[in-house]
């Protein structure tokens, strides 16, 4: 089994670009989506191991459908990137993702760390996303 793949759904430009340095750094594959239909459409058609969202993309509504109990990726292991923050997310970030809601300006140790371990928790529970 080759790396663990990283859906990251963003539209700045700089989140992306910073999250794939530090995410093809760590070993995982990284697949961008700048808007969340794309994303829902990637997480559909190709095997994905962690959805990575920012709640800031302008049809956030579009990546609640990746969560949503009917779709096949509502089990993906997902985080958030708040700008508020962990402590400020609204509820309802808080309730769509079980696994991590990170802040805008992350540590990049700490968030590999937080993946590895929502990947680790997906693949025990063999919930994996496969295409």
């Amino acid at each position: 089994m080759g790396p663990h793949r990283i859906l990251l759904i963003s539209q700045d430009r700089w989140l992306v670009d910073r999250l794939r340095e530090v995410l093809d750094a760590a070993g995982f594959e990284t697949e961008i989506a700048l808007t969340g239909e794309v994303g829902v459409n990637v997480a559909l058609d190709r095997r994905v191991d962690l959805l990575l969202a920012d709640e800031a993309v302008e049809d956030f509504q579009n990546v609640k459908k990746i969560k949503d109990p009917a779709s096949p990726t509502y089990r993906l292991p997902t985080m958030v990137i708040s700008s508020n923050g962990a402590d400020h997310a609204s509820d309802d970030i808080k309730r769509l993702i079980p696994f991590a809601v990170v802040p805008r300006e992350f540590d990049a140790d700490e968030l590999v760390v937080k993946i590895r371990r929502a990947v680790e928790v997906g693949d025990r529970l063999n919930k994996r996303v496969v295409a």
